[in-house]
């Protein structure tokens, strides 16, 4: 069985990403990791992150499917991919979500 100094290279630490690394890697905006951070210790944080999934790399894989009304990834621009994400992250949060009042 391999031992973690193994994969270690003599000399250098391990690198701990911070709760707002791992929540830009998962796509979650600066003011909402501010949000979380105010309520939620360092550890519930990694918690919450860790029982996600990453929007931007769920949305790729949804587009690579052939499905009608869904873009493909890779024909999309950086900008509108920015764009797609940020109206799923509003829709997800409901946020312009139209009602039946």
């Amino acid at each position: 069985m391999a031992n973690v100094e193994d994969y270690l290279h003599k000399g250098f630490g391990v690198f701990k990403l911070s709760p707002r690394e791992c929540g830009r890697l998962m796509g979650v905006k600066d003011s909402d990791i501010d949000k979380m951070m105010e309520v939620n210790s360092k550890t519930q944080c990694y918690k919450q992150y860790g029982n996600s999934i990453a929007v931007p790399v769920l949305m790729a894989l949804f587009s690579q499917l052939g499905l009608p009304g869904v873009p493909k990834w890779n024909d999309l621009s950086q900008d509108e991919r920015k764009k797609l994400i940020e109206d799923q992250m509003d829709f997800l949060k409901g946020e312009n979500n139209e009602t039946d009042d």
